[in-house]
């Protein structure tokens, strides 16, 4: 039984360690602003709030994972086409016809990207613009492409997916598709840190038991010396 429980919490702990690495990892690759991962190389995808979905004119998605500090488009039957990591926090904009990607942090300063996600310009804008954009983008939950198709993201998290209302009312539901080899850490970051809580708590208690232990094999040692 001590064996089992062992192996499970060993498992737990080291999800756990592989997910918040990833976070780690991400965020520190948006926060420095390098491009050392190929825009081709995808990552696992989620809409986490309903303005991370964002639609062109041609229908093509563009999902921001905040979790993880990336923008990835995708065309209109959810094939991955590429992504990049921004720098955040931010709001999020797209411009239908050209797909232009415009990015306003909380220091009210904009980058704009192309949709190869090269940056065309960087620019400081009014003060309180990212409030404006943040308060009109927060309630943003559908999005609407030039042929009038109405698109909603999922809440989930596993196997996100875009459901797509077509003007005659019709839906269509468009999973982003990812390779099996981003499956794991799917499960991985968004529950890293809880994964990390049993071995944790588990290795405090072990540590407390212990020294309780201790202090008692003490006291016994001292009784034992004082009745001699």
């Amino acid at each position: 039984m001590k064996t089992l429980r062992n192996f499970v919490l060993s498992i737990m702990l080291a999800i756990g360690l592989l997910g918040f690495g990833l976070l780690l990892i991400c965020n520190g690759l948006s926060a420095i602003g390098v491009r050392l991962v190929s825009t081709t190389f995808q990552f696992p995808a989620a809409f986490e709030y309903p303005q991370n979905l964002m639609v062109d004119g041609i229908g093509r998605i563009y999902c921001f994972t905040r979790s993880l500090q990336r923008l990835q488009i995708y065309d209109n039957e959810g094939e991955f086409l590429i992504g990049w990591f921004v720098k955040s926090p931010h709001v999020i904009a797209v411009e239908q016809d050209s797909g232009q990607i415009t990015i306003t942090d909380f220091k009210d300063t904009q980058i704009v990207y192309d949709i190869d996600g090269n940056v065309i310009n960087e620019t400081t804008v009014s003060k309180g613009t990212y409030e404006q954009m943040r308060s009109l983008d927060r309630d943003n939950r559908r999005h609407q492409d030039s042929y009038g198709n109405i698109y909603q993201s999922s809440p989930t998290i596993v196997n996100p997916y875009v459901v797509k209302v077509t003007p005659k009312g019709s839906e269509k539901k468009i999973v982003l598709r990812e390779p099996f080899y981003l499956w794991p850490f799917r499960w991985f970051f968004p529950g890293s840190i809880f994964l990390l809580l049993p071995p944790v708590t588990w290795a405090i208690l072990g540590a407390i038991k212990k020294r309780k232990r201790e202090i008692l094999e003490i006291k016994g040692t001292v009784i034992l010396f004082n009745s001699a």
